[in-house]
């Protein structure tokens, strides 16, 4: 299931005048990150295993004075404007790499919503309410995620508010964010990516929705499928907004062969021709493309390098020296990732805690000569607790 959907739905639920089931939920450490900061919020949270659902009751518990938004970049980003709607502070913690994330992107607009804000890197003390009939001018070359945080709490305040975004990235990202939201009863009008209008005093009515298959995690099979052979893949949402669906580009540029029936999505090998591809509205796909890229015939070019270096990791650095360790020829040039066709011998590579390299270099181990040994494997929990089960129900052919 999609993550990030799930971590938007947990956010809209907390928010909601009804109880709120969400169907088919994920449940990797960035969405039990966000069901733990709603609990902690005040809601009541109760699972059932049987029929692989969530209902979530908003506000029926004491609130605590802190939450934790675990290693979830997301979390921190659009928890933040929500927790800010509240006259009590709320002290924000995170872990690991989240601590190193910048913040000082967010203070400024908050602070002209009216949100009071001690520190400038977590742990934060965030003291609210926010206040309405304002004019936010926020630059979208960063992250799109705090833009989804205050698209959500806005509506809630009184007055209108207006959000005008120079240079946005990651727009399909946003625009999931208003997706879910017009589910939820609330209107927002977007003009073209550049302004959004929010009307104040709205109620959120997400009362049951369905997280829909993740198509970051797709990405990985489907490359492994256009290396080694064919696959086939399950609850995948054709008409997704999800930015990484766009890896269906990515088969056709290489000369592989996709198709969907009954609901399933089919790839298979054909051929690997050099590639060249603009990821900066979906950097999640630059690991697994840098592999890709060393089974193509040529030289293949990933543009977007700057959208890599506040993830889990420095992950434009880290794949270029974890890669290379492998065999896998590949440098970073003028914002471009080029990758060459290589010899994968094998070795070992630190995913330096970063799940999308530890899934990628598994990837490479698949159809290296030697195998590869990953350090920090476990970090595949953060989106795809399930990677190392559905790993083993794959047959490899070296090619």
């Amino acid at each position: 299931p999609s993550k990030s959907y799930m971590q938007r739905a947990v956010a809209i639920a907390y928010l909601s005048d009804c109880k709120t089931i969400i169907q088919n939920p994920s449940f990797c450490n960035d969405s039990l990150s966000a069901l733990k900061i709603i609990e902690d919020l005040g809601c009541s949270i109760i699972f059932d295993k049987i029929l692989n659902e969530i209902e979530i009751v908003p506000k029926v518990n004491p609130q605590k004075s802190e939450i934790n938004c675990g290693e979830s970049g997301l979390c921190l980003r659009m928890f933040t404007p929500i927790v800010a709607l509240l006259s009590q502070p709320i002290k924000i913690f995170g872990d690991k790499s989240l601590v190193r994330r910048p913040l000082d992107f967010m203070i400024n607009p908050l602070k002209i919503l009216n949100a009071e804000i001690q520190g400038k890197s977590l742990p934060v003390i965030v003291k609210g309410p926010l206040k309405g009939n304002n004019k936010l001018i926020l630059s979208g070359n960063i992250s799109s995620q705090f833009i989804t945080g205050l698209l959500i709490a806005l509506p809630h305040i009184n007055g209108k508010s207006i959000l005008q975004v120079n240079n946005l990235r990651s727009k399909k990202y946003v625009d999931m964010t208003v997706d879910i939201l017009h589910k939820s009863s609330i209107k927002i009008i977007n003009k073209n990516h550049e302004k959004y209008e929010i009307n104040g005093n709205q109620k959120y009515h997400l009362k049951k929705y369905f997280i829909e298959g993740d198509w970051s995690s797709a990405a990985f099979w489907i490359c492994a499928a256009l290396i080694g052979g064919e696959i086939i893949l399950e609850k995948l949402n054709k008409n997704s907004i999800q930015p990484d669906k766009e890896i269906l580009n990515i088969i056709e540029k290489v000369g592989g062969e996709y198709f969907f029936k009954d609901n399933k999505l089919f790839v298979k090998k054909k051929s690997l021709k050099q590639f060249t591809f603009n990821a900066q509205d979906c950097p999640d796909l630059f690991p697994i493309l840098s592999v890709l890229g060393a089974f193509c015939n040529g030289e293949s070019k990933i543009f977007g390098v700057d959208r890599l270096q506040y993830k889990e990791s420095n992950r434009g650095r880290v794949i270029v020296e974890e890669f290379s360790k492998i065999g896998i020829n590949i440098r970073i040039e003028n914002n471009f990732m080029i990758v060459k066709k290589s010899r994968i011998i094998g070795g070992i590579i630190d995913s330096n805690n970063d799940h999308r390299i530890a899934m990628a270099a598994t990837i490479a181990g698949l159809f290296s000569e030697k195998g590869v040994l990953i350090t920090g494997a476990e970090s595949v929990r953060k989106s795809y607790p399930d990677f190392w089960k559905h790993l083993k129900k794959i047959q490899v052919q070296n090619t």
